[in-house]
């Protein structure tokens, strides 16, 4: 669309100062397509609605903070970088500590640029393969890009997942 258009080319004026805000919404402009993937690509998509969010909130609470780099440098100069939400308490952010709860931007970051990632190698497939179906493009795209950062288990379920992918001729984007 002419606003995912505009957010590339906002985005590529200047790749050292990227706005977290555009960021965003480019992010969530892509993931429009999973509502036309099906069912369950849509429900693997949730993550990246999730991470969308997470990153909104850090850019709207770090007003100094309008760049995805300068959240990255904020949070490195906190030490707050490598939080999940999961592993707060194992790096000294237990009850009580401000930043117990903390889903860090830099890991948002990192895997929102891995879901980019990921749609670049869908569309590259996609125009080198034109005549392989949307399933194998999928996967191959999949395991050239984001695959080799999960777990055997989720590769294998998204593995699974892509396919379900309907053929590309009943896809209405």
């Amino acid at each position: 669309s002419s606003g995912t258009q505009i957010y590339i080319q906002n985005i590529c004026k200047d790749l050292d100062h990227i706005n977290a805000k555009q960021f965003v919404e480019l992010c969530l402009s892509f993931t429009k397509l999973s509502d036309s993937l099906g069912k369950l690509i849509a429900w693997g998509f949730k993550d990246i609605f999730s991470k969308c969010s997470i990153l909104t909130q850090h850019a709207n609470n770090y007003h100094d903070c309008p760049t995805l780099q300068d959240l990255v440098v904020k949070e490195m100069s906190l030490n707050i970088h490598i939080l999940s939400g999961n592993n707060n308490a194992s790096h000294g952010r237990g009850k009580g500590d401000p930043y117990a709860n903390y889903e860090s931007a830099s890991r948002t970051i990192l895997r929102l640029i891995w879901f980019l990632t990921l749609l670049k190698q869908l569309l590259k497939g996609l125009i080198d393969y034109p005549n392989d179906n949307l399933s194998s493009v999928s996967r191959n795209a999949y395991n050239n890009s984001i695959a080799p950062f999960h777990n055997i288990f989720l590769r294998n379920a998204i593995r699974l997942i892509f396919y379900t992918v309907p053929n590309l001729s009943l896809i209405h984007i």
